[in-house]
């Protein structure tokens, strides 16, 4: 996954529980699934426990919530 797929990506891009993964938007507007480990689903599950939001909110947002 490239830096600005993950960037780019909203908090309904991901699944966690089984067979988590990552949807995500590639190069050439081609739809790739990224599989997660269980360490990146514990820490990404960590992530969203503190910062709550709405499905279409960035997984990662700035200091300003964009």
């Amino acid at each position: 996954m490239r830096v600005s797929e993950l960037a780019g990506s909203a908090r309904a891009d991901i699944r966690l529980g089984i067979g988590a993964h990552v949807n995500c938007l590639g190069k050439g507007r081609k739809q790739r699934i990224i599989p997660l480990t269980s360490t990146t689903v514990a820490v990404v599950s960590a992530w969203l426990t503190e910062h709550c939001g709405l499905p279409t909110d960035p997984l990662f947002p700035t200091r300003h919530g964009t």
